[in-house]
């Protein structure tokens, strides 16, 4: 016999074609695929992190227009200064078969202020997530690449005091809709990876994750997401490229990394 809800289930509403009437729900327009881009956390890469010790990092804030938003954040404080994170370079363990050198030269993620008085030469990798802060944000990057026919680069984390840091991961350089990435939006993916490396360092600071020189140590206290900046993004060789970060320091922190630095996370 056909089904037919009891009353009970017919007060919940269930059975009701009704319910399924989008009437009925938010007359919202649909959001564009770029705003979606931007308020996805990217997933964090598998190579490198043992399954059964892997924290999930927290998402990033939920996406804000940038006219809600100050310009930039990138002012450093006075009791800071700001010094380039120098890891070197990524080295393949097999010889690659094919190398181009003519796929650009380095991304600049300058921020706003670079061009008042280059004196500040990254943009905070909070400011990426939020889509603000970056000079010529909505300029298309990876042009030469697309040409080629490529769609993603292999993209690695690289930290000064982690040798054996295996961070690497595949990120796309067209967006949604098929053009090609942005600045913006290719500075979020960057940022949503960092953050999620600085929670891994926290969360397990063991095996790969672990800083054999304290001075580098990343966690809270001492080199945490919100003191990261993005300054460049490099080819190396292959498809891989690496980002050239900047962090924030402060004037007379402990140089042998014992004593740890003032609290900077944003709660």
């Amino acid at each position: 016999m056909p089904y037919s809800p009891s009353p009970s289930q017919s007060k919940l509403g269930w059975g009701r074609s009704e319910s399924l009437d989008p009437s009925r729900h938010s007359q919202k327009g649909p959001e564009s695929p770029r705003i979606n881009l931007l308020t996805q956390p990217w997933s964090p890469p598998n190579s490198g992190i043992r399954r059964e010790a892997t924290p999930v990092a927290d998402p990033p804030l939920p996406y804000i227009h940038p006219h809600d938003l100050p310009l930039t954040t990138s002012d450093v404080p006075p009791d800071c200064f700001e010094e380039f994170a120098c890891p070197g370079l990524y080295k393949c363990i097999k010889p690659l078969a094919k190398t181009r050198s003519d796929w650009g030269g380095p991304i600049s993620f300058y921020p706003v202020p670079y061009e008042q008085n280059k004196t500040t030469l990254g943009n905070p990798m909070r400011d990426c997530l939020y889509g603000i802060g970056l000079k010529d944000p909505d300029t298309p990057i990876f042009r030469q690449l697309a040409e080629a026919g490529k769609t993603h680069i292999a993209f690695v984390i690289m930290w000064p005091g982690y040798p054996d840091l295996d961070w690497k991961i595949d990120l796309p350089i067209f967006g949604l809709e098929g053009d090609m990435i942005t600045r913006r939006e290719f500075a979020y993916h960057i940022a949503c990876q960092y953050q999620n490396f600085a929670t891994v360092c926290t969360l397990n600071p063991t095996g790969p994750y672990a800083s054999k020189k304290p001075r580098w140590r990343v966690g809270s206290g001492w080199y945490g997401f919100d003191r990261m900046r993005l300054s460049l993004l490099q080819h190396i060789e292959g498809d891989i490229w690496q980002a050239s970060v900047r962090v924030l320091t402060d004037r007379g922190a402990d140089p042998n990394g014992i004593r740890p630095m003032r609290n900077m996370e944003v709660s």
